[in-house]
């Protein structure tokens, strides 16, 4: 949440460890999960946004993928959505 003045925005973060777990063509949950050192049940709820990781978890997950994906940044694991008006 930011304050803009008086006003509130609400801006929703949905993760995108899904579709990065398809683009290094990993199918298991459970190996993508070790690769990036979370437990295959978390990835489960982040991948269906029934939960966010942390930043903190977010960092760590960046510094593991990117060895594999050395064009990765660390704004391409969210997508920000501001609400509409």
């Amino acid at each position: 949440m930011e304050y803009i003045g008086r006003m509130v925005v609400y801006v929703a973060v949905r993760n995108r460890l899904k579709y990065w777990r398809h683009q290094l063509q990993i199918d298991s949950k459970r190996e993508f999960a070790s690769l990036i050192g979370v437990t295959e049940w978390s990835l489960s709820r982040w991948e269906h946004q029934k939960a966010q990781p942390s930043l903190d978890t977010l960092i760590k997950i960046y510094l593991r993928l990117k060895s594999k994906l050395p064009d990765l940044h660390l704004e391409d694991l969210i997508d920000l959505e501001l609400p509409h008006e």
